[in-house]
């Protein structure tokens, strides 16, 4: 069961009522008219956000399902699960686009690219995995930062991404995979804000909000004094 809660008056608005087993992952489609979950029962399922109604259940996954996320447009869903298979769907159609299985074991992380065109993955091998959501190629695999974290990119108008970790977390130009900074900052969840320059991480102890701004000299980006 998963309740969803009205912020501003603190009272639960909706229940969704499906998942057989413990909820692993969801996420808010960014239009905020979907959420999607997934659950220990192997199934990622798409609620309405406004009613509460399941909309749609795939069942297409062996094992648990701990980790969803929905592409920037929101046409696209992913699910990773314990056994390393990755489920790429269209939401509108509710198709599978792609499956993939990641070679580093249980996926506990996924990301998708700021145009949609790639996925990333943070798996048990600690490792970081760039794959073409298309074709189901990959193109990249970045060292991870310790155990498996998170990862997640930023807006189209900034080209980085987060790589969280146990360790540290990097962030990283999404396009080259240049490092742009570097935190002494272990986190395992991370999200961007729409305007891209405020990033929320949460680790085992606690939660971090990092501001980042454009360097007027060296035209990246730098982790201001405060």
């Amino acid at each position: 069961m998963v309740r969803v809660w009205n912020l501003e008056t603190a009272q639960e608005s909706i229940t969704l009522h499906g998942h057989r087993l413990v909820v692993r992952a969801i996420a808010y489609s960014p239009n905020g008219q979907w959420i999607a979950t997934g659950s220990n029962d192997n199934t990622v399922r798409l609620w309405d956000a406004k009613a509460g109604s399941e909309e749609w259940c795939f069942k297409g996954h062996l094992d648990a399902v701990v980790t969803v996320a929905f592409s920037l447009d929101g046409k696209l869903l992913a699910a990773g699960s314990v056994s390393g298979t990755v489920c790429i769907w269209d939401v509108e159609g509710k198709t599978i686009v792609t499956r993939l299985l990641v070679p580093g074991g249980a996926v506990r992380s996924v990301g998708f690219s700021p145009d949609g065109a790639r996925l990333g993955t943070c798996s048990d091998d600690q490792k970081t995995w760039v794959w073409q959501v298309l074709t189901g190629r990959c193109l990249e695999v970045v060292d991870g930062r310790g155990d498996p974290g998170a990862i997640a990119a930023g807006p189209p108008v900034h080209h980085f991404r987060v790589l969280g970790g146990s360790t540290e977390t990097l962030l990283t130009d999404s396009v080259t995979g240049a490092c742009i900074a570097r935190l002494a900052v272990p986190l395992w969840y991370v999200s961007a804000a729409p305007g891209g320059n405020i990033w929320a991480g949460a680790s085992g102890e606690y939660l971090a909000l990092v501001a980042l701004e454009k360097s007027s000299s060296a035209g990246g980006l730098r982790k201001p004094s405060d």
